[in-house]
């Protein structure tokens, strides 16, 4: 089994997170980060749980390929992405190119 992505050492593709809401990501503990070879890359806390794909699948309309990702890190990043009241005060946002955003 390999083993889980660690998503510090990720970068974010704006273009994707953005076409899911902080709250899909939040609860499914899941996020797109990455389109390379006609698949969309996106990690989730249970790669193996296809009902946490199906609103990211819907939302983009391609293929999307499930990462498993270090629990962890993968909180952490969908944190600094979409900040929310659910994780407490928004923080910056670490998505390459995106500025500081409050989302209430």
């Amino acid at each position: 089994m390999p083993m889980p992505l660690d998503m510090n050492a990720v970068k974010v593709d704006p273009a994707w997170t953005s076409k899911i809401s902080a709250q899909i990501a939040i609860k499914r503990q899941i996020i797109p980060f990455l389109f390379m070879d006609g698949l969309l890359h996106v990690a989730c806390a249970d790669a193996n749980n296809q009902a946490s794909l199906r609103p990211i699948q819907q939302a983009v309309n391609v293929p999307i390929k499930a990462i498993q990702a270090e629990a962890e890190s993968l909180k952490e990043v969908i944190k600094q992405v979409y900040g929310s009241k659910a994780f407490g005060s928004p923080v910056q946002s670490r998505v390459e190119g995106d500025e500081t955003r409050q989302l209430s």
